[in-house]
């Protein structure tokens, strides 16, 4: 379920990146427009990152992510949002640098290699940067690696697994003028909110 084209440290840093990207190129109304996914705004899916990298964080530092990821920390406002952000950010580009491969973690489903327990949560960050882009109107490409990283993990994994309920929906046609990452995106049956 996992691709060997990026290393785990690597990923999980591009990810981070792009996710910083898109939250720095926030304007004030995309806090509280609707993004990609149904019924929530652009701050609701920065407090979801911040989240999921609080989960990753805990993993990184030998606990379980079910119960180190928390949303439940969901801040008051948009500046809070994206401070949280960049300081959960900053500690886990540090721990991704120094990550061991193959060093076992307990990931969402289970334990497993570094490679393995971090794919999916890194790269809900990554379909997440999207849904951020989306979400301020912007047309926005995932760096080709980690698309590829990202195309090669969704399309490998099951299908009861990929479209279960709280994951992906169904598959979406891409428009005729889709770009690389709107094609994976219409595979992951996200839109662009209208």
């Amino acid at each position: 379920m996992t691709s060997d084209a990026l290393d785990p440290g690597t990923r999980l840093q591009l990810a981070i990146d792009a996710v910083s990207e898109q939250v720095d190129a926030m304007r004030d109304a995309d806090w509280s427009s609707p993004s990609p996914c149904d019924g929530w705004d652009g701050k609701a899916v920065v407090d979801h990152v911040a989240g999921t990298l609080t989960g990753i964080l805990g993993m990184l530092s030998g606990e379980d992510y079910r119960a180190s990821k928390s949303d439940a920390g969901a801040t008051d406002s948009p500046d809070d949002a994206a401070q949280r952000w960049r300081d959960l950010a900053d500690r886990a580009r540090v721990a991704a640098g120094d990550l061991d491969p193959s060093r076992e973690l307990s990931g969402p489903m289970g334990p497993g290699p570094a490679s393995m327990a971090l794919a999916i949560p890194t790269h809900d960050l990554t379909v997440h940067a999207w849904d951020l882009a989306a979400t301020g109107g912007r047309r926005w490409e995932i760096p080709e690696s980690l698309r590829a990283d990202l195309d090669n993990l969704v399309r490998n994994t099951p299908e009861e697994i990929l479209r279960s309920p709280g994951l992906f929906g169904p598959e979406l046609e891409p428009a005729p003028d889709a770009n690389p990452t709107e094609w994976v995106m219409a595979f992951l049956g996200r839109s662009r909110p209208s």
